[in-house]
């Protein structure tokens, strides 16, 4: 019977250094992805936050003269364009966020998931220690997403945007 718990024992430790091998090639892996479109991700943000202002600004406009019955910087086929590109600017910049953000809370769930181990009775120091270096390496290790280092891309720049994009629509009414 003795025996027959330290195999078992061995067995969940070198499942436990396969699962350490697996969760390093991710890391790798994920950093390889931004390594590789950074540089997309950033042309991509910038081009719809871009578009997103330039485009609501147009919409804003249309609505704003056709209630006050002004003739305003562009006609109504073009607001309705620009508010529709405006549309689908708002919604790749919101996908590109939320793909990266999802992708940084999944990756970073395993602290947990390694803690609840903690939680289990009659766990042997060998795969105590296993899960202590395990929890070490994915603490050091946290995937994000950035464009370019020059910011992370998660919710936080999706909020940003629709800040700033706000401020400029108003300073660009403003300055009409």
């Amino acid at each position: 019977m003795h025996i027959q718990a330290q195999n078992q024992l061995f067995e969940h430790i070198d499942l436990l250094k396969t699962l350490v091998v697996y969760h390093l090639n991710l890391y790798n892996i994920s950093q390889l992805i931004n390594s590789t479109y950074g540089f997309q991700i950033l042309l991509c943000i910038m081009q719809s936050f871009i578009g997103q202002t330039t485009y609501y600004y147009f919409a804003i406009d249309f609505a704003i003269s056709e209630l006050s019955h002004d003739e305003g910087v562009a006609n109504g086929v073009q607001d309705w364009l620009g508010f529709c590109l405006g549309v689908s600017s708002t919604a790749i910049l919101i996908l590109i966020t939320l793909s990266c953000h999802l992708a940084r809370q999944e990756a970073n769930k395993t602290v947990f998931l390694l803690h609840k181990l903690f939680v289990k009775e009659k766990l042997s120091k060998d795969f105590i220690k296993e899960v202590k270096k395990f929890i070490s390496q994915v603490s050091n290790l946290k995937t994000v997403f950035t464009a370019c280092d020059f910011f992370t891309v998660d919710i936080s720049l999706l909020y940003a945007a629709f800040g700033v994009m706000c401020t400029y629509l108003i300073l660009l009414y403003q300055f009409k």
